[in-house]
C-alpha cells in the first residue's frame, strides 16, 4: 500500500475517533483489537487489515474509501454511530 495512503489512514482514524468522542480503549473493544494495536494504527506504525477498515467504515457509516482520502470531509458524517 502507498505510504501516503497509510499516513492518511492513521490521521483519519484519529480524526474520526475524536469527532465521535471515543477513546482508543473504547474503539479497540468495539473493533476487537488491543488498545496497543489501535494506537499503532493511528500512529501509522501498523496497518489495519481490510477487514478492520471495513469494521471502522461500518461503525462510522462512511464509505471505505473515505478512510484513505487526504482531506476527510465531515459535512456528510452523522454523529449517530
Amino acid at each position: 500500500m502507498d505510504k501516503m495512503i497509510l499516513l492518511t489512514i492513521g490521521k483519519n482514524l484519529r480524526k474520526l475517533r475524536l469527532f465521535f468522542g471515543y477513546s482508543q480503549q473504547e474503539l479497540s473493544y468495539i473493533l476487537d483489537v488491543t488498545q496497543t494495536t489501535y494506537s499503532k494504527w493511528e500512529s501509522d506504525l501498523k496497518t489495519p487489515t481490510i477487514r478492520n477498515l471495513i469494521k471502522v467504515s461500518q461503525l462510522y457509516k462512511i464509505p471505505l474509501e473515505d478512510l484513505v482520502y487526504d482531506q476527510l470531509k465531515f459535512d456528510h458524517i452523522q454523529r449517530s454511530a
